[in-house]
């Protein structure tokens, strides 16, 4: 038997640190928006440090591209020295990928 939640008898204020295993009474939301400007972490590319540590704009690092990541997807290779993988949809100012 499943008793039905009651919002008003069954919620309880707890410090963060107890809450684990628990399931929120009410929604939390924020004051604002955070990022504050419309932001993807998936895009990109995915390098070894030691291949871009040095470059710049006026240095690119020089990569081969060796796969297409969508968002969301898998990788189904390792990056290797001298190599990127691209994660889509991506932009970058400082890689040319070696066609």
């Amino acid at each position: 038997m499943v008793q039905a939640f009651n919002k008003e008898v069954d919620q309880e204020h707890l410090d963060l640190i107890a809450v684990g295993g628990r399931i929120l009474a009410t929604d939390i939301t924020g004051k604002q928006d955070f990022p504050y400007w419309d932001n993807s972490a998936m895009d990109g590319y995915a390098v070894r440090y030691a291949d871009v540590k040095s470059c710049s704009p006026q240095q690119p690092a020089m990569l081969e591209v060796i796969e297409e990541i969508p968002a969301g997807y898998q990788p189904q290779r390792s990056v290797q020295t001298g190599q990127a993988s691209r994660i889509s949809p991506a932009r970058s100012c400082h890689l040319e990928p070696i066609l």
